[in-house]
Parts: structure tokens; sequence; C-alpha cells
């Protein structure tokens, strides 16, 4: 069933404890199977690969230019038929393109975003992370994302601000 949950799950590595926790773990599991499923940021793709292995109808890896051929060889290391693995900057357009080309302009069932908010290293893109949440999303996607705080007396690691946002 789509409940349209939204989840916040912290503790490193974020990428491991949102796979265990949102989609293997029986007490807490979403489920993908039969869903189409889009990680954001996905740096080495592990949930987007478990929600491939789980059953998702169909997964898009993303990740920005530089770290696409790294997660190419990634995915095709773990699969005979890999998840689609697809260069993508984040943004309210082109999350619409990406919704249009892998998911014949649907929201996205369930979107996935680990550890991708640490203003010191990121900036503010967290901003255009929310805006391409909410374009990818409609009101039954399950939108699972992790994060690490990292905020220090001298730094803020941006996380409250992009919370707010996300509940906004």
């Amino acid at each position: 069933a789509n409940s349209g949950a939204r989840r916040e799950l912290g503790g490193p590595p974020q990428a491991a404890i949102l796979a265990d926790r949102a989609l293997l773990a029986p007490a807490t599991r979403i489920s993908v199977e039969g869903r189409s499923v889009v990680e954001l940021g996905a740096g080495l793709g592990v949930p987007g690969m478990v929600a491939a292995r789980l059953g998702a109808s169909r997964v898009a890896l993303t990740e920005q230019p530089s770290l696409v051929e790294l997660l190419e060889r990634n995915a095709a290391a773990n699969f005979d038929k890999p998840p689609a693995v697809v260069e993508f900057s984040w943004s309210r357009a082109g999350a619409d393109a990406l919704k249009r080309d892998f998911n014949d302009g649907a929201p996205i069932d369930v979107v996935i975003c680990c550890d991708c908010v640490y203003e010191p290293l990121y900036g503010t893109c967290w901003i255009e992370l929310l805006e391409a949440l909410d374009a990818l999303s409609g009101p039954a996607t399950d939108v699972l994302v992790s994060l690490e705080r990292r905020a220090t007396p001298n730094c803020d690691d941006g996380v409250e601000s992009f919370l707010a946002g996300m509940r906004a």
C-alpha cells in the first residue's frame, strides 16, 4: 500500500541504515515491490540496488556527472541487468524531465536520499534537493531521507533548514 510516509532516520553509514530500517526491517519496512524507485545522490547506490533486489518495477540511481561512471560500474558489478544510472543535477525542471523519461510523467512511488545535506561540503544545494523531491513526489510517494547530523558550535550543517523545508 502507498502510505505517503516521510521518515527521518539517522546514524552512519546513512545508506546502510536507510536500506536496513526502511527497506528490510519487518517492523518499519516500506514495500517497494512493483513500485518505481529513484535514489537521489546515490553515491554507490546501495539503497536503490536493495530496492531493485526487493522487486521494484523500475529503479533509477541518480548522481552528479562526475560520479556517474563509478555508479555505473558498481551497478554492473552487482546485477546481470543493472538498474538505470542517470546523470541528474537537482532542480524542479530536471526532476520533471526525470519523471517524464523514467516514469511516463507520473510521480515516483519511492524517492530515496541518503546523506545529501551538509552545508560545509555541499553548500545550500539542499534547496534544489527540496525542489527535486517536491517535483518527483505525489500524494502517495514514500520519501525516505537519511541524514547525519554534523553541526558544531562554529558550523551549521544545514539539516535544520532542510528539515524545515521538508515540513513546509
